[in-house]
């Protein structure tokens, strides 16, 4: 997957500058197609891969916080979507939901900005059989269903640009959060267009201010002292030797994790 290495440094770099806490970055393998959603038909368990199994194999083998504060979903297109779906189902395992140009939040499946008729109209066959299981799927029901849960302890934000294909749905979709009286942030992003690491970069800092709230960390400083690493010559024997001692910083024992 093409996109996993930049964004893997777009996250350490945040870490080493310390404008991020320490994090650990889970890349869910949500299929082509997959709609984090188990399909109706029970072939492809997505959402339950993710939530009985990805989830606790994670606590279980890394030192993680494992509570609800302790984890976060954060996506992209169709990941924004799934991080809606699964953050809105289950506010008792995930406290914070980013969605970043999310797609497809039309509450019908009829409109699909990044999708043909045909390809539309296969994917519903396929993934959800019909749109009544759409319609029960979808983060739109979900955000009606779980309100209350949602709105009472949950932190959740919307970044789109203005020049995406998705940015006329999401903006609907902020619409209903607010019916619903759900808190959330809502970040158009002018000149930008569907693109995951555009969208963040036009974030800046309100990316990672997100990151700080979701994980409880405090405010990043406004500068970054440089690291100082120094290099020292050791006689060993009749032989030099050199070390390098580095001004790295500590690192907790526990992170939250981010999927």
């Amino acid at each position: 997957m093409q996109g996993i290495a930049p964004l893997a440094k777009f996250f350490d770099d945040a870490i080493e500058a310390g404008k991020a806490p320490p994090f650990l970055a889970v890349f869910v393998n949500g299929l082509a197609d997959g709609m984090y959603v188990d399909w109706k038909d029970g072939s492809t368990p997505v959402e339950s891969m993710i939530v009985k199994d990805l989830v606790p194999h994670i606590d279980a083998t890394l030192r993680t916080v494992a509570t609800r504060e302790g984890r976060m979903l954060d996506g992209f297109s169709m990941g924004g979507y799934g991080a809606a779906r699964l953050g809105f189902t289950y506010p008792e395992m995930f406290r914070a939901v980013s969605m970043l140009g999310a797609g497809p939040l039309d509450p019908d499946f009829e409109r699909t900005p990044r999708a043909n008729p045909r390809s539309r109209d296969g994917l519903l066959t396929r993934v959800y059989g019909d749109r009544a299981y759409f319609r029960q799927v979808s983060p739109w029901e979900i955000a009606v269903r779980n309100a209350a849960a949602v709105a009472k302890d949950s932190l959740v934000r919307q970044a789109v640009g203005d020049r995406d294909s998705t940015f006329a749905l999401n903006e609907e979709f902020h619409r209903h959060l607010e019916s619903l009286k759900i808190p959330h942030e809502w970040t158009p992003l002018p000149g930008i267009e569907h693109d995951p690491m555009k969208t963040l970069q036009a974030l800046g800092d309100r990316n990672w201010a997100f990151y700080r709230k979701a994980f409880g960390a405090p405010a990043a400083p406004a500068t970054v002292a440089p690291r100082r690493d120094v290099e020292i010559t050791l006689k060993v024997g009749d032989a030099d030797r050199r070390a390098i001692l580095v001004n790295a910083p500590p690192r907790s024992e526990e992170h939250t994790s981010e999927l």
